[in-house]
């Protein structure tokens, strides 16, 4: 019985020896197992950040692909500036002739009312200035053929005519009823006189600005102004207003285009 449980105490211990190595292999295996899974847990990420890196570096090479096209664009241009600005210098250059041009209708218009003012000014300076002469002309007519009669009532046989020296007298010239006096008829004249130069210098003063209006119209020439200027002036305005957009739009873009070209370089 002693050797039987000898026997079996050897075999328990053998047996111990045998579960504490296979639990010594099992433990070393699953620390293998866990520095491995660590391994391919650091590997897998170094994997992704390779895969993170290479997609990072196409969509690098495709805005730098891009980035080189706009550049080549921008390029591109920044060449035609020279002929775009020459074109732009010209559109300034045709917007400041435009603008003139409506500054000189404004004028023609305003100076067209003015001369028609003064033609109507110096109509009625003129037609009162005839009525003036008229007036001035009838009495001194009248005066001047009762001269006859007022020296005549002094005349006596044997004095010699003050008008034409005869000493005989037959018929005497007879005194006008109601004949305007001498000083009268010399404040007709002058009322005449200064009635006559008002309408010379009015139409002076038209003929000049009428000159005016001619030269105002050659640089209107182009234009159709016997509406008075209004289908000229609605178109003037349209074609500065829409020039003036353009000008503006590619004064923009002609900036952008250079801060572009120097950002870009």
């Amino acid at each position: 019985i002693v050797k039987a449980a000898e026997e079996e105490q050897e075999r328990l211990g053998k047996i111990r020896e045998d579960l504490e190595q296979l639990w010594q292999e099992q433990e070393a295996a699953y620390k293998k197992t866990v520095q491995q899974a660590e391994q391919w847990k650091h590997r897998n990420f170094l994997i992704q950040q390779y895969e993170d890196g290479c997609a990072r570096l196409k969509t690098l090479r495709g805005e730098r692909d891009l980035l080189n096209e706009n550049v080549k664009q921008l390029e591109k241009e920044y060449k035609k500036l020279p002929a775009r600005k020459k074109k732009l210098e010209q559109s300034r250059e045709l917007l400041r002739l435009l603008a003139n041009q409506q500054r000189q209708l404004a004028l023609w218009q305003k100076q067209q009312k003015l001369l028609k003012k003064k033609q109507e000014e110096y109509l009625r300076l003129d037609g009162a200035a005839k009525e003036k002469k008229q007036e001035y002309e009838y009495l001194d007519d009248r005066y001047k053929k009762a001269s006859a009669g007022i020296l005549a009532k002094d005349l006596k046989e044997g004095m010699p005519c003050p008008v034409c020296g005869s000493l005989h007298h037959p018929a005497p010239a007879g005194m006008e009823a109601d004949v305007p006096s001498e000083n009268r008829v010399k404040e007709l004249k002058i009322i005449y006189e200064e009635a006559w130069k008002k309408a010379v210098d009015a139409q002076t003063e038209a003929a000049s600005m009428a000159g005016a209006l001619k030269s105002l119209e050659e640089g209107l020439k182009e234009w159709d102004l016997s509406d008075g200027g209004q289908d000229a002036e609605s178109s003037l305005t349209v074609r500065i207003t829409g020039l003036e957009g353009a000008v503006s739009a590619e004064e923009r873009e002609i900036k952008e285009c250079e801060n572009g070209y120097q950002n870009g370089k």
